[in-house]
């Protein structure tokens, strides 16, 4: 019951699914929080990460989404 629960955009989406998943997200969200649920969280990541192989992230961009995350997580949990 206590657990913690971050619902993430992907890195990896365009223009017109990025504001669809923050859409959705932000919906589900916010419905946990209405019935009492105050122990999940959204994340959206600041910006496309897609200069690996096949649309992916490169590794460097691997490590800016892994500061990006591990800086929020830190945030929400006071470590």
């Amino acid at each position: 019951p206590k657990t913690q629960i971050i619902c993430l955009s992907s890195p990896m989406a365009n223009k017109k699914l990025d504001p669809v998943l923050k859409n959705y997200i932000t919906g589900i969200v916010n419905y946990l929080h209405q019935n009492g649920d105050e122990e999940t969280y959204k994340f959206f990541f600041d910006k496309r990460f897609v200069g690996g192989c096949y649309g992916h992230p490169s590794a460097k961009e691997d490590r800016l989404l892994a500061n990006e995350l591990t800086s929020y997580i830190r945030k929400i949990t006071g470590w």
